[in-house]
């Protein structure tokens, strides 16, 4: 089973980046984020807008990538519209 296309973005030093794309019910975010030698991934699906507008403005790199994290809460949040 592929993964669905989805709408990727980086942070501008290119160490975190976030696909967020559509999933059965929902929508599906991947987040790596590079530190040192180390690539972190986290991967969660959300079925409503409203959990994952919630874990958008909890996520721990908010305060070092303020602007990608209301980029990606932006995009979820259109794909939830559509």
């Amino acid at each position: 089973m592929s993964k669905p296309q989805g709408i990727t973005r980086t942070s501008a030093d290119g160490l975190v980046a976030y696909t967020i794309a559509p999933a059965e019910g929902g929508v599906h975010v991947e987040r790596v984020r590079h530190v040192s030698t180390a690539r972190y991934l986290l991967s969660a699906r959300f079925h409503d807008e409203a959990s994952f507008t919630r874990w958008c403005r909890a996520d721990g790199l908010r305060l070092e990538y303020p602007f990608l994290l209301l980029e990606v809460e932006r995009n979820g949040r259109a794909l939830f519209a559509a």
